[in-house]
């Protein structure tokens, strides 16, 4: 295997813009969190029980919610 080590300000380059993506990627998820919650919000408040919040999503196109259907179990094949 060949190796070829980095310069020290390779390292730091890379420290940098891997920082910045742990940063984008903690700001998605705490924004996706305010959505979910604000989403369940929603979903309350056209009736469903908070109970039944997970069995709720948004549909794609963002216009409905929609009751996740369970996987039915594969038929093993004979």
């Amino acid at each position: 295997m060949q190796r070829i080590k980095l310069f020290k300000s390779h390292k730091i380059l890379l420290q940098m813009k891997n920082g910045k993506v742990q940063e984008a990627i903690s700001l998605a998820n705490v924004r996706q969190g305010e959505v979910q919650t604000t989403l369940n919000l929603i979903i309350t408040e056209l009736g469903i029980s908070k109970d039944e919040l997970n069995q709720w999503k948004l549909t794609e196109d963002g216009q409905a919610i929609e009751k996740i259907e369970p996987e039915k179990p594969k038929e093993e094949e004979k």
